[in-house]
């Protein structure tokens, strides 16, 4: 009976054993599809990152190749820095910027879409939100200024909200400094301006030149964003909701993308991805267009 029994014991651990080989197989057939597969995911498509290693997987070995070991330490020398994107909360502490017809701060305005933002670029490969305040605190012009240059800013963006003595004006805007003379500047200022006309009424359809300090940065391209007119009582209402908060920072996250993607800096992740597009594009006959670059996944 005892050696029945036994007999029974090792079929059982002989299917056990089976099972988890059967199992192993799978998983590294199903690894080394998604390796061989995962060219196609794009950063910021919520699917997972980019890779060019692909693995074959030996079913007597899991251990890694030195060859694929050290494809994966170039690929990982070659990822390129991070494009800073420094946002500019306008206002804070004893500033609290204009006051709306509902009693909201645009101080609290500023802030909230420069968290929504940060939290964007934050989720996305290849970029570096740096807040020049993340709390109720006041902060001078020049200050704001050094910070960006202290922290090698790609890109400066202020928020603002807007105000008038006429109650009835509104509308969005973008605006850069004349001094400003880079075309990296207005590029994105028009590319931000298209994606905000999107989700409100635009207050000039054209990105404005204003002598504002803390735009004046010669070698940083630089913007402000209107989100719209705190005096106007209907604008100030949509202000200070989540789901507008939430869509004006989308838009101006959009529009900073789609310029670093078609204009990437030499050296950024981003220039080194825009390369893999256009060699893909290549090897498939196609030649790079602007869509491919600029319609790219994006977080929401």
């Amino acid at each position: 009976m005892s050696s029945i029994i036994s007999g029974r014991g090792i079929l059982y651990k002989a299917t056990i054993v089976g099972y988890l080989m059967l199992l192993l197989v799978f998983v590294l057939f199903m690894t080394a599809k998604y390796a061989a597969t995962s060219n196609d995911v794009l950063p910021g498509s919520g699917l997972g990152y980019l890779s060019e290693i692909e693995v074959d997987f030996q079913l007597n070995s899991t251990e890694l190749s030195d060859e694929v070991i050290e494809k994966g330490k170039a690929l990982s020398s070659q990822k390129g820095r991070d494009i800073v994107i420094v946002i500019d909360a306008g206002h804070g502490g004893k500033d609290p910027g204009a006051v709306g017809p509902n009693g909201a701060l645009e101080k609290d305005i500023c802030l909230a879409i420069a968290r929504k933002l940060a939290a964007l670029l934050e989720k996305e490969s290849g970029f570096k939100p740096i807040m020049v305040r993340d709390g109720d605190r006041f902060i001078s012009i020049i200050d704001r200024l050094k910070f960006a240059l202290k922290n090698k800013a790609d890109m400066v963006v202020s928020i603002h909200a807007d105000a008038f003595k006429v109650k009835g004006v509104h509308g969005s805007s973008v605006i850069y400094h004349p001094r400003n003379k880079l075309e990296r500047t207005q590029h994105i200022g028009q590319l931000v301006l298209k994606e905000l006309g999107k989700i409100n009424r635009l207050h000039s359809h054209g990105v404005k030149k204003q002598a504002i300090t803390v735009l004046a940065a010669r070698k940083i391209p630089s913007i402000m964003i209107e989100a719209g007119f705190i005096s106007n009582a209907s604008e100030a209402k949509k202000l200070v909701t989540k789901s507008y908060q939430n869509k004006m920072a989308h838009s101006i996250f959009v529009g900073i993308r789609k310029h670093f993607y078609s204009q990437p800096p030499q050296g950024a992740w981003v220039a080194n991805m825009s390369e893999r597009i256009r060699h893909k594009l290549n090897s498939h006959g196609e030649t790079l267009k602007t869509t491919h670059l600029l319609e790219l996944p994006v977080h929401f």
